[in-house]
């Protein structure tokens, strides 16, 4: 099942994009939704002495990257303050950014935007739809709605013209989604969990039984074409499930894999020796 995160970019309690992403969210069926709050992100103002003061990036930075890193896909609705990001968001952003400048590890990217006025938050998607590709954002669909108080009551789009066309970007989204699937390979002696597209095989990680209850992962190769996209993560995850699966442990001869588990050793911690 394909993990999504999906946020607003605003940290209001009552955000008009917060109630629209999360509206979008109920619409990915068939797949693992977490809405996020940027309240639960809270960082310092962003300064260049205030980094070199803390030798490093606030831990709730990281946490939200690693949200994004770990994600198949994303979808966001962009608050508009002044035609541009809110200060919560631009704050955070910049935070992220400096531990990771392709930020959104070209993850199919669902961006939206609404406001209370006719353009729908057009100023901030102009500026979002701009800026975010130079971090990595792979946006397969973009959605405006405009006119929030008119449109949207009791948590869902009255217009009909308006929700077909949502849900026609979220089809667009979920079909850009279906790239990313992980496939399996398995005999007795040894296995491989790999992406293929057009009969050729982009990412690819191998391993061995080398007894009844354990499972070596001793290699990860991911092509040039889909570098930055958390390809080898989204591997690891799927040896991890299938190991848990089978009550197998993963012993990792493979540096990244190995890398990965010491990162997260307590997330794996039952499926390692």
């Amino acid at each position: 099942m394909k993990k999504i995160i999906a946020f607003a970019a605003s940290n209001s309690k009552s955000s008009i994009n917060k109630q629209l992403v999360t509206y979008t969210a109920n619409m990915l069926v068939g797949t693992d939704v977490t809405v996020l709050d940027l309240n639960n992100y809270d960082v310092p103002l962003f300064s260049v002495d205030l980094e070199h003061s803390m030798a490093g990036q606030p831990i709730n930075a990281h946490k939200f990257l690693d949200k994004i890193r770990e994600a198949d896909g994303i979808v966001i609705s962009m608050a508009e303050h002044n035609g541009a990001y809110t200060a919560v968001f631009k704050n955070l952003f910049d935070w992220v950014s400096r531990i990771e400048k392709n930020t959104f590890f070209n993850k199919p990217m669902l961006l939206m935007a609404t406001s209370t006025g006719v353009r729908g938050g057009q100023s901030v998607l102009g500026i979002a739809k701009d800026r975010f590709p130079r971090h990595a954002a792979n946006i397969v669909a973009t959605f405006s709605l405009p006119s929030f108080s008119d449109n949207f009551k009791d948590g869902k789009i009255v217009d009909s013209t308006l929700n077909d066309t949502l849900k026609e970007t979220v089809k667009e989204f979920i079909n850009a989604l279906s790239i990313m699937d992980i496939q399996q390979e398995n005999d007795n002696s040894k296995g491989s969990f790999y992406i293929e597209r057009e009969g050729v095989r982009l990412a690819q990680m191998t391993y061995t039984f080398e007894a009844p209850n354990s499972m070596v992962i001793d290699h990860t190769e991911v092509d040039a074409r889909m570098k930055g996209q958390g390809v080898g993560y989204k591997l690891v995850d799927a040896a991890v499930e299938y190991a848990r699966a089978h009550a197998l442990i993963i012993v990792p001869t493979c540096t990244f894999v190995a890398s990965v588990f010491k990162r997260k050793a307590e997330i794996y911690a039952d499926v390692t020796a």
